[in-house]
């Protein structure tokens, strides 16, 4: 990731993202549950969950991140737990060495986030990218939104990882949305990340920008899943959609970013 040289400031802890979001009623529907890593928070959300991500409290691009789920052994009639990295994957019985494992594993401080079983396209996860951003002394504008397509197998879907960006207009296409549908659930994107940016921008005054992840689960729930406010990447629309590109840069070029 490129050092940020421009003047919009960031939150990269997650859990602190969660602790102000999870203070507000009205965002409080769009949370996972999540906690800080510990053998006690381990334990008692394998124990509430049957699948769960394990990642760091600072970190982008997909990295560092393991999937964990609880699976049913039919044949011993018992359960076991399978983690699933980017590179491989590894089956434990009990909590205990999973923790082990886990604990010499990690290089910083992780947090343990409530699964969600995201809607599918053709077979695949995705979810949507709402980009935020605010000129020096305006207000929060949603200045675009596109999703990203996973690659199958992996973990998560970005696009350092192998994941692939898709339109709104194409996804929706894909996914046989009614009109009104397709309305709301525009409507609803783009009202959550305005208000999500209002919030954290009063805990830390002098941020310009924010590129939100949300995914809308099986049931048809909208959920927030991290929000990205250190130079949130936006360079594929370059290609895919130059008006909407051209908008963002125009943004911004007001607080000093010269490259997206």
């Amino acid at each position: 990731m490129k050092t940020k040289y421009y003047k919009s400031k960031s939150m990269r802890q997650k859990y602190l993202v969660y602790q102000h979001l999870s203070n507000v009623y009205t965002l409080q529907p769009l949370l996972p549950d999540t906690t800080l890593f510990s053998k006690r928070n381990l334990l008692k959300m394998v124990r509430e969950y049957p699948k769960l991500y394990i990642k760091p409290n600072k970190g982008a691009q997909g990295h560092g991140i393991y999937k964990l789920t609880r699976k049913q052994s039919r044949s011993e009639k018992r359960t076991y737990l399978r983690l699933k990295s980017l590179k491989k994957t590894k089956t434990f019985r009990e909590i205990k060495p999973l923790y082990r494992y886990l604990n010499k594993k990690k290089r910083r401080k992780m947090i343990i986030q409530q699964g969600i079983t995201l809607e599918k396209v053709k077979g695949r996860p995705y979810d949507l990218r709402v980009m935020v951003q605010r000129k020096p002394r305006g207000s929060w504008t949603c200045t675009g939104m596109f999703s990203k397509v996973g690659k199958k197998g992996n973990i998560v879907t970005n696009f350092a990882q192998g994941g692939r960006i898709v339109l709104l207009n194409q996804l929706f296409k894909k996914l046989k949305l009614s009109p009104s549908e397709k309305d709301k659930r525009r409507a609803e994107l783009s009202q959550s990340a305005v208000e999500i940016s209002r919030v954290l921008n009063s805990k830390r005054p002098g941020m310009h920008e924010m590129g939100i992840d949300f995914a809308y689960d099986h049931h048809g729930h909208l959920w927030l899943l991290e929000v990205n406010s250190s130079s949130p990447q936006f360079y594929p629309l370059k290609k895919i959609d130059r008006k909407m590109y051209k908008r963002m840069m125009r943004f911004a070029r007001s607080y000093g970013r010269r490259h997206a």
